[in-house]
């Protein structure tokens, strides 16, 4: 076996990747940059969403830590492979830090979500949830999420209420957090 096949391989098969079928293992893709909700200033929106979502069947992905930041060469791998072995793909888009490597990964979720159409490949399907509050949304992540939020509160409070993946129930956790925003 070749080496870098060896090394793809323990990185398959690494303790990240595996969860019970009660957990959703969930990609924390965008840019590294800081977060402000309120008073409290956040080194990464990632903090934000880890510290803020009490969901015990979210589990998360996040590069900056579960993938090896040294070159491209490692964290490109690396986050191909969190994104095809994760339930969920969060991608966060804010203005001043967009990252073409989030809408990336956002395309592996969706062409895996395609490909599961016609093959089996062994990778979950992927619900896309895409937080965008540039008030410019890019309309190919836009148009190939699954549900689509503004606020970056109002998607984790989507993760906190996620019970199952099945869309029947996801659906009906997205229109009632959406129809009481509007009331709101």
């Amino acid at each position: 076996m070749s080496i870098q096949k060896n090394c793809l391989m323990r990185r398959l098969d690494c303790k990240i990747f595996k969860m019970s079928s009660k957990t959703y293992l969930t990609y924390l893709a965008g840019a590294f940059c800081p977060y402000q909700k309120g008073g409290k200033i956040y080194e990464d929106w990632r903090d934000f969403v880890i510290e803020n979502t009490n969901n015990k069947k979210i589990k998360f992905y996040d590069p900056r830590v579960d993938s090896r930041q040294l070159c491209p060469a490692t964290f490109t791998i690396d986050d191909a492979i969190g994104v095809l072995k994760s339930d969920v793909l969060l991608h966060y888009r804010t203005r001043g830090y967009e990252d073409e490597g989030a809408s990336w990964e956002h395309g592996i979720a969706f062409a895996t979500n395609l490909i599961n159409q016609k093959v089996k490949t062994g990778f979950p399907n992927k619900l896309i949830v895409y937080v965008d509050d540039t008030r410019a949304v890019w309309t190919l992540n836009f148009s190939s999420a699954n549900i689509n939020f503004s606020a970056l509160e109002t998607a984790v409070n989507f993760l906190n209420n996620i019970d199952s993946l099945k869309k029947s129930d996801w659906v009906k956790i997205y229109m009632e957090i959406i129809n009481k925003d509007r009331r709101d």
